[in-house]
């Protein structure tokens, strides 16, 4: 992922100047003070938001963007949720990986969607994690609204990925190890953005 001299204004406001830079396969989160443009950039990276000149990027592959507003629908379960993500992500479900999905659950996989607890709501996007290979995963802030047991597997599986995919979190309140140990940065500062 490379981007080249692109800038992004809103409302009058410059949040990114002229930027450059290039993304590898891996892990990165992406950190910055409150406003600075994280949500933003994470949009213009996953190519759902255009630069100012109208450019989006144009991402190649399987693409994955999850953030705080759940995907799911009512009147149905978890489980019938799940079944229809898949079907839309052209899912090849196993039995193995079907069980996995359900034990991340716990008990909540037949719950009733409409019910469901804002955690187990946006549960069912990242249930997308662990039963597809992604070739780019962005990720603003749901991480930060699931139980910590959750977390962990999720984490576990990010750093799996991470080794074929480019995966980009936004993590305000960083508390796994895990992540912590296996991501890189990419810090937003005064409109621009670095690894650190």
């Amino acid at each position: 992922m490379k981007l080249e001299h692109v800038s992004k204004t809103i409302r009058h406001k410059v949040l990114f100047d002229d930027i450059s830079f290039q993304i590898h396969k891996g892990l990165y989160r992406l950190t910055g003070k409150n406003g600075s443009g994280k949500s933003t950039l994470i949009r213009l990276l996953s190519g759902l938001s255009a630069f100012d000149n109208e450019k989006r990027l144009k991402l190649e592959g399987d693409v994955l963007f999850l953030d705080l507003n759940p995907i799911g629908l009512a009147p149905f379960s978890i489980k019938d949720n799940f079944y229809l993500l898949c079907k839309t992500y052209q899912v090849k479900l196993t039995p193995e990986l079907e069980a996995n999905v359900e034990a991340f659950f716990s008990d909540s996989y037949n719950d009733d969607y409409l019910h469901a607890s804002v955690g187990t709501k946006l549960k069912l996007g990242l249930s997308l994690l662990l039963v597809k290979e992604w070739d780019y995963i962005f990720i603003d802030e749901t991480l930060s609204t699931i139980d910590n047991d959750s977390l962990k597997i999720v984490a576990k599986q990010l750093v799996k990925l991470s080794k074929t995919s480019t995966i980009i979190y936004v993590f305000h309140n960083l508390s796994c190890l895990l992540l912590e140990q296996n991501s890189r940065i990419l810090h937003i500062e005064g409109g621009k953005v670095r690894e650190v």
